[in-house]
């Protein structure tokens, strides 16, 4: 993957910003590794849609 500036910004499937900017050490290509936890649930999480979630750490490297 190839960044054009210095800054990312993570977007949920809404295409909504996902937490804050992060600054890169560098414009230009990085490699991207995404580790995906199991799904889990929030019992006391009223919206249905919400109910069930899962962890992601995501890494970049030049």
């Amino acid at each position: 993957m190839s960044f054009e500036s210095g800054r990312i910004q993570l977007v949920n499937l809404m295409r909504e910003p996902a937490g804050d900017e992060y600054a890169l050490t560098s414009p230009g290509p990085y490699r991207v590794r995404v580790w995906a936890g199991p799904q889990e649930e929030d019992a006391q999480e009223e919206l249905e849609a919400y109910r069930f979630f899962e962890r992601f750490a995501i890494q970049l490297s030049p």
